[in-house]
This record gives structure tokens, sequence and C-alpha cells, in this order.
């Protein structure tokens, strides 16, 4: 098995795990660097749950849909293996790999700024654990994902349940929770056929779809198919929105000081475009970039619209942030309206300017791409023009 887990973990970090330890030293040092600034956030320990199981999950499925992954993992079928020790070297390696260099940013930011006792932190990384299990689970079985996602409804269930109930959720009583349901799901791919991953990425990356001609509009009719191809990019999208409205009920919360709303307000703005993959399109296909810049006016006639894609993308985020912010406490007006406008075409104009000019490269799977530290430039500068704009007009 250890052998297996060499296979796939060179893969992943490198032929001497050097990138394993780069990103260990990475996170030890944004930990220390946070920590020491001595700024405090309470953090209620059912945040802690929920971002270390959805967080989790969401970059473990892109991990396992990543097309260089499934391509290795074929390679590994034409070699006698065991079904067990296949798949649980397989879980083990992408799982490790994505609490150890993506979970553990998370944690890093968290533990830094709130305190947490550690039967909590315990049972957040239990959470996590949980989540990776429940992931490969739901990845393999198909036809049985209405039952996984009522399972992992019913985890998150349980976390709302006993704050509602008793005020605060229980960490004893929530590691036993995700300590048997960890222990179901590994009994369960203890039974899993090795084969049932590759059939699945290969469904997911070769899958044919009608396709109709176009004469006019191509660019436009590119970024259409291109977001139905990718479901995952367009999942991301929409749980983008879904943040932008929780948004105004959250932060307040977080930061509670008199007369701090306004500035929250703004800083939501740049918070609003952290995490959309949309920003990298060009980063994520090679071969698109190349046929770009060797076209006669190849740069002109995709980056113009491939902008205005991005504005009106960050524009629809944030109609639903300054609705639901209306609605909570009616701040709205039109000075706000006119700078949000201002700030998503500075948002898409910096994004194009990085896929054309620093687009990313070296990257092993997709979920590099999409936390690598390039993309986030963009969305930390908007956060530090909206935070000031915040300040100087709030």
């Amino acid at each position: 098995m250890k052998m297996l887990y060499d296979v796939f973990g060179k893969k992943l970090y490198g032929q001497k795990y050097e990138r394993l330890f780069k990103d260990i030293m990475i996170i030890i040092v944004l930990y220390v660097g946070i920590g020491s600034t001595d700024y405090n956030i309470k953090i209620a320990p059912f945040i802690l749950y929920l971002i270390s199981g959805v967080f989790t999950f969401g970059v473990m499925l892109t991990a396992l849909n990543s097309k260089d992954i499934v391509e290795h993992f074929k390679n590994m079928l034409m070699m006698p293996f065991s079904d067990k020790k296949l798949v649980f070297s397989y879980v083990l390696a992408l799982g490790s790999y994505t609490l150890l260099t993506k979970t553990m940013i998370v944690w890093a930011l968290i533990f830094a700024v709130g305190k947490f006792e550690i039967k909590t932190i315990i049972c957040g990384i239990l959470a996590g654990i949980c989540s990776v299990l429940m992931c490969s689970v739901f990845y393999a079985y198909r036809k049985l994902r209405i039952l996984f996602i009522i399972w992992s409804g019913l985890l998150i269930g349980s976390i709302f349940g006993f704050r509602e109930m008793f005020g605060v959720v229980n960490a004893y009583v929530m590691m036993m929770i995700f300590g048997v349901s960890s222990l179901i799901l590994i009994i369960i791919l203890a039974n899993t056929d090795g084969y049932v991953f590759y059939d699945r990425g290969i469904e997911n990356i070769t899958a044919k779809k009608e396709v109709k001609s176009h004469k006019y509009n191509l660019i436009w009719t590119y970024f259409y198919r291109y977001l139905f191809a990718h479901k995952n990019y367009l999942i991301n999208t929409v749980i983008m929105w879904i943040v932008a409205a929780f948004i105004p009920f959250v932060m307040p919360q977080m930061f509670d000081k008199p007369g701090f709303e306004k500035y929250i307000m703004y800083m939501g703005l740049g918070i609003t475009t952290l995490n959309t993959p949309l920003c990298i399109l060009v980063s994520c296909d090679c071969d698109l970039d190349r046929g770009i810049k060797s076209l006669p006016g190849g740069i002109k006639r995709f980056f113009l619209p491939y902008g205005l894609f991005l504005f009106v993308n960050i524009c629809v985020t944030y109609l639903i942030y300054l609705t639901f912010w209306q609605i909570k406490s009616g701040m709205v007006d039109v000075k706000i309206i006119i700078i949000a406008v201002i700030i998503a075409a500075l948002s898409a104009t910096l994004s194009v300017i990085m896929e054309l000019f620093f687009p990313i490269r070296k990257w092993k799977i997709e979920s590099d791409l999409w936390h690598h530290p390039r993309k986030y430039v963009v969305p930390v500068v908007v956060i530090f023009i909206a935070s000031a704009l915040g300040t100087l007009i709030g």
C-alpha cells in the first residue's frame, strides 16, 4: 500500500515530496505572521465545522475530477492490484493532499485569528477527514448519490440542530458523529471496486454532447459551452452567489462595532470576487492561450469579450449582495451602486490583465489552479480599494 501511495503522492507533491514541505512551511509562516498581530475574531465552533466540511468536500471533488489524475489512475490499472489497497491509496493520497495543502491554509487563518479549545480543533479536523471520505464515496457511487446527499445534509443539520436546541454545539457529540460516519464510509470504501473511480472520471472528461454550429458571437458561445461543460465552475459560481447573500447577515456579527456597517459593506464588495474560477479560463487551457496569441487579432477578439463576461458575472454577484444588504439594513443608495459598478469594472479589467500577461502555469491538477496564490492577487487588491473607499466615504 505504501508503494501505491508513493505513486500517487509523487504525482501530487513531486518526486521527493518537495512541494508538500514547501506548502507546509508557507502555512506555518502564514499562521505565525497573522497570529503575531494579536488580531482576534470571535468565530463560533459550528462555523469551523462547516468550513472544514464544505471547503474540503469542494477541493476533494475537484481533485477527483482532474483529468491528469484520472489519466494517472488509468495507468495504475494496467498493473496487477488489490482493489482495497488501490482504493485506499488513491483516497489517502488525494485526501492528504486536500487536507495538508488546501484545507490547512483555511485552518491556519481561522486558528490564527480565533481562539478554540483543543476538543473543538480536533472536531474540526475530524469534520475535514469525514468530508474527504464522504466525497470519495459520493464520487464512486453515482446511483446512490441522493443517499449520500441526505447523509451530508443530516451531518450539517446536526450542527445547526445542536446550536438551536442548546445554544452551543457539543464538540464531544460532534466528534462521535463524525467518527462513526467516517468508520462507516471506510467500510464502504473497503468494498469499492477500483475501476469505479476511473469509470466516473472518464465519463466526466470524455462526455460528448450534441454541438450546434454558430456563425456569430463565437466567443460568447464558447463561454456558454465552457460553463456547461465544466459543471464545477458553474456550481462554484452559484455558490459564490449564495455566499454573497449570506455575507450581509454574517460579517456584521464578526465585526460588531458601532458605525462599522458601511465599512463592512464596501469590504464585502471585494470579498464577493474572491472565489470565482471564471477569472482563470485562459490559465486552465494552455492550448487556448497559445491559440489566442498566435492568431491575428486574437488577443483583442478574445480578451475584450472575456472582460465583459467577467464584468457581467461580478455585477450579478454584487446585485445579489446589495439586494440582501438592503433587505437587512436598508443602507444601499445610489452612491454605493455606482461605486459597486466601478469596482466590478476594475476587478474584471485586472483579471483580464493577469490572464493576458501572467497566466498560471506549472500546475499539476485543477485544484492547484483554483487555489494558486496568483488567483487571489486581484481580489486582495479589490478588497483594499473597496475598504479604503468605505473608510473615506463611510
